[in-house]
């Protein structure tokens, strides 16, 4: 630093300084002392001097200096309080708020823009209109029976099954990487066909690299024994989550124990009698056999008089026994001694 700025006179640096701060007065922090004596070209001691000197003028907060405020008689200086500083600030940001609105509206909004904006207007007085309207009364909705909800249900075009195809897999494995177990979202990105419940079902029963397959262990089997003795036979869900020795499906757990482990289903090998035949004859006759479905098996199986038996069972009993147009193998009787 040259010896003729340490020498300038103190008016002279006082003038600077009152100056510098004036052209800042927009700031609410005021300017850095280190900042201003770079700009004024003097040292900083001097310019400190000069600050504690004229204590009235300016005040000196830390590192930061500020002109303090006159009263309107000049009389006195106001020292500018943390609340002033504030509002100073919030004042200069709602400037720079308006200005930015400002330029908005300078700019076309296009006619979607505006549809888009008056249509919640539109329902507004369309609701008003409505409850301005006198009241009349309606007659209440005859509530549907059982017997007409089933034969809507029935009536009801069904869904045609699909086989799922390597590509549907490949992705739905991505998705599910991707979103977690948030199946909604997934059937809306698969694009297809398919239904939250049907990418849910898809992936635990055939995708899931943590889901158990083939084989059941002994220890799986001992298990579920013991989860269906304090469950009972109807929360599958809840056993298939507390299921030791393996990461089955709650179908799973389901299909094992009614075809497998149930005590009071008879097993495979147990040979079927005379009235048991007679009884599955009756009922599949009643259904019609073109639309027995497996769940229609399963009702099958329940409605038959005799042993306890799966609808599995019932069905292959019918299709291969007592189904009138099975088809049938010819039997030749080869006499013992020729060739």
């Amino acid at each position: 630093m040259s010896t003729t700025t340490l020498a300038k006179p103190k008016k002279e640096l006082k003038k600077r300084v009152k100056q510098a701060l004036v052209a800042d007065e927009g700031s609410a922090k005021g300017l850095k002392i280190k900042d201003l004596a770079k700009s004024l070209d003097v040292d900083v001691d001097a310019l400190k001097t000069c600050l504690a000197e004229n204590s009235n003028k300016f005040n000196v907060d830390g590192k930061r200096v500020l002109l303090l405020k006159q009263e309107e008689n000049g009389s006195a200086p106001i020292p500018m309080t943390e609340v002033e500083k504030r509002k100073a600030k919030n004042a200069k940001k709602e400037e720079k708020k308006r200005k930015r609105e400002d330029e908005k509206a300078a700019v076309p909004v296009p006619a979607v823009v505006e549809e888009a904006k008056a249509e919640p207007k539109a329902k507004v007085e369309e609701a008003k209109a409505e409850l301005t309207k006198p009241f009349e009364k309606s007659e209440p909705k005859k509530r549907k029976t059982w017997d007409e909800r089933k034969e809507a249900k029935e009536a009801a075009p069904k869904r045609a099954l699909v086989a799922w195809t390597p590509e549907e897999d490949n992705n739905l494995v991505k998705l599910h990487k991707l979103f977690g177990n948030q199946w909604t979202t997934i059937a809306k990105h698969l694009r297809g066909t398919r239904n939250f419940n049907d990418c849910r079902k898809r992936y635990e029963s055939a995708l899931d690299p943590t889901r158990s397959k083939g084989d059941w262990s002994e220890e799986e089997d001992a298990s579920l024994k013991a989860l269906v003795a304090e469950h009972g036979n109807d929360k599958w869900a809840v056993i298939a989550k507390e299921l030791a020795g393996g990461n089955r499906t709650s179908k799973q757990c389901r299909i094992r124990w009614m075809n497998v482990l149930d005590p009071n289903v008879a097993k495979g090998d147990t040979p079927w009698s005379m009235p048991e035949d007679a009884s599955l004859k009756e009922l599949v006759e009643k259904k019609g056999d073109a639309a027995i479905t497996l769940s229609v098996w399963a009702g099958i199986a329940k409605e038959k008089k005799g042993e306890s038996r799966t609808g599995k069972q019932c069905k292959r009993r019918w299709s291969k026994f007592l189904d009138p147009n099975r088809p049938k193998t010819e039997i030749t009787l080869v006499p013992i001694g020729t060739k």
